[in-house]
C-alpha cells in the first residue's frame, strides 16, 4: 500500500511531540512509516517542511479563531463561554483521536508548541498574531456584554479579556505536569470570574 502524505504527518508529529524536533530525525519518520529516506524526500523536500506541516495542522489550523467560534455577533458573554469550552473539548477529543493519549501527554503538546514557536520565525508571527485575533474575540464580546448591561458597566474590558484567554494558558500549562486540564477544570473557573463581573 502506497504511503500517503497524511500518513507521514501525522507519524512525524508523533515523533516531534515526543522526542522534539532535533531527535525526530528523518530516518525515525522514515522508518515510522515504512519507506527509506529517499522515498520519503519523494514527498516533502526536507525535514524542516514535514515540521512546517505538522505545526500548521495540529497546532495553527486548531486556533484560528474564525473557525473555531463562528458567528459570534449577537452572542451574550455566557454564551460564548459554552462555544469557548466546546472548542476546547474539541481539540482535545480531536488530538485523542489522532493519537494514543497514553502516548502522547498534554506536556508532550505543550513542549511542542513552545519548542515551534521558538525554532521557527514565521510560527513565531502567527502565533502572536492568533492570539491577538483571539483576544480580539474577547474584547468585542465583553464589550456587548457591557454595554447590554449583562455585566457591570465599570469593568475594563482589555483587562477581562486577558483574564479569560490567558486562564486558559495558565491552566494548561501547570495542569500538563499532572494529565492536563479538563474541561470542568476550566469552566469552574471561567464561570467563577464571570460572576464577578456580572451584574447584579
Amino acid at each position: 500500500m502506497k504511503t500517503t502524505k497524511d500518513e507521514i504527518i501525522k507519524a512525524a508529529a508523533y515523533l516531534f511531540m515526543t522526542e522534539g524536533y532535533h531527535e525526530a530525525s528523518v530516518s525515525k519518520i522514515s522508518s515510522a512509516v515504512g519507506l527509506q529516506k529517499g522515498s520519503l524526500f519523494s514527498h516533502f523536500s526536507c525535514k524542516e517542511e514535514i515540521y512546517l506541516k505538522v505545526v500548521d495542522r495540529f497546532i495553527l489550523s486548531q486556533q484560528k479563531p474564525a473557525e473555531k467560534f463562528g458567528d459570534i455577533s449577537n452572542c451574550s458573554l455566557y454564551d460564548f463561554l459554552g462555544i469557548y469550552l466546546k472548542n476546547v473539548d474539541r481539540v482535545i477529543k480531536y488530538l485523542q483521536h489522532i493519537f494514543d493519549p497514553n502516548a502522547i501527554t498534554p506536556v508532550d503538546y505543550i513542549s511542542f508548541v513552545l519548542q515551534a514557536s521558538k525554532k521557527i520565525e514565521a510560527s513565531k508571527i502567527l502565533f502572536m498574531k492568533i492570539n491577538q485575533e483571539e483576544l480580539d474575540v474577547w474584547e468585542e464580546i465583553i464589550q456587548r456584554a457591557k454595554d447590554n448591561g449583562e455585566i457591570k458597566g465599570n469593568i475594563d474590558v482589555a483587562w477581562a479579556a486577558q483574564m479569560f484567554r490567558y486562564s486558559f494558558n495558565g491552566m494548561s500549562y501547570i495542569f500538563s505536569i499532572d494529565g492536563g486540564v479538563t474541561i470542568n477544570q476550566l469552566e469552574e473557573v471561567l464561570l467563577k470570574f464571570y460572576n464577578t463581573l456580572k451584574k447584579d
